[in-house]
């Protein structure tokens, strides 16, 4: 149902008449599965359960909308992790990559590693920057010291 809105509310804050909308539907959007993850990773939300139960709530998810698929969003990357020796990191790069749909040419990333008193953490910086970082390896126990790089390059398998 489209419905004719008064210009004074419809036209911007500036009062340019070329924003001036003809017709502006009155019923709301029902967000789907897609856009619901969508959001979630933009907002980089870590209890997306309650926004989505919350939207539900309020009839603004479509009704074939799970609450439990945001409790399930990490169980396609867990492969792609191990936890060993107060380190997690990646184990399988090339597949993760493959999964997340960016290509995997070595000579295109540098890895790098970077600790703080708090952690050590290391990942891989696209040399163009036209992707995102990849974090790869993360500790709050290990120090910055000879020792706890190697394991960490070890574990990353890094030639």
């Amino acid at each position: 149902m489209k419905e004719q809105l008064p210009p004074s509310q419809v036209s911007g804050s500036s009062g340019c008449s070329e924003f001036l909308l003809d017709s502006v539907s009155v019923e709301p959007h029902l967000i789907n599965s897609e856009e619901l993850n969508d959001l979630v990773r933009d907002l980089n939300l870590l209890e997306a359960e309650i926004l989505t139960s919350r939207l539900k709530q309020w009839n603004f998810l479509k009704k074939n909308v799970n609450i439990n698929d945001q409790r399930k969003r990490h169980e396609i990357f867990s492969a792609f992790f191990t936890k060993e020796d107060g380190l997690c990191y990646r184990n399988d790069v090339k597949g993760l990559y493959e999964t997340i749909g960016i290509p995997c040419v070595p000579s295109k990333w540098c890895l790098f590693i970077d600790s703080s008193t708090k952690s050590l953490k290391a990942g891989l910086l696209h040399n163009g920057n036209k992707f995102p970082s990849l974090p790869l390896a993360h500790s709050i126990m290990l120090k910055e010291n000879y020792k706890s790089f190697k394991m960490v390059l070890q574990n990353l398998q890094y030639e």
